[in-house]
């Protein structure tokens, strides 16, 4: 696996019982090497890890993000950031563009881990009655190009009135 950039290539002679052994100048390839694009999916979830497509008002909700390589190629690595749409922001594509508010601390996302996966930190900014939807960004790396994903299957969440108690 070579990551994106350039090459070069070097040719070397084993020799014979003719011939001496030879090495030839280091040469640059023309052309590069581009980075691949990586498959990222995502699911939306409530403070005990389960799935969810409707919750409470002030629901804690976190997104994870599963980011996979090419058949053949490196594990990702690199970040996600993750964003969370208000009602008022959702589109039809769920987060899209650069709506939403960054969910986390670290300015430059959530660190993947050895299997590709990252997860946002809980929030319960679900304030409002109506449709949420997440955006995950990925960072890139060395092999893969930067990523963006959100969906209105997998990324949307719709809140309910609380149910008082009498």
């Amino acid at each position: 696996t070579v990551a994106a950039g350039g090459l070069s290539y070097r040719a070397h002679y084993n020799g014979s019982t003719t011939y001496a052994e030879a090495d030839g100048p280091c040469e640059p390839l023309t052309g590069t090497v581009t980075p691949r694009n990586p498959s990222v999916s995502t699911d939306v979830h409530n403070s005990a890890h389960q799935p969810i497509l409707s919750a409470p008002v002030r629901t804690v909700v976190h997104d994870s993000a599963t980011v996979t390589g090419v058949a053949g190629g490196p594990t990702p690595t690199g970040t996600v950031k993750f964003f969370l749409c208000q009602p008022a922001e959702v589109t039809a594509g769920g987060c899209e563009g650069n709506a939403g508010t960054q969910i986390g601390t670290p300015a430059a996302g959530e660190t993947l881990n050895g299997s590709g996966v990252a997860q946002s930190e809980s929030t319960a900014n679900t304030t409002a009655i109506g449709k949420y939807c997440w955006r995950a960004e990925y960072s890139g790396d060395g092999f893969y190009s930067p990523s963006s994903h959100t969906n209105t299957d997998s990324e949307c969440f719709t809140t309910q009135p609380q149910a008082p108690v009498i």
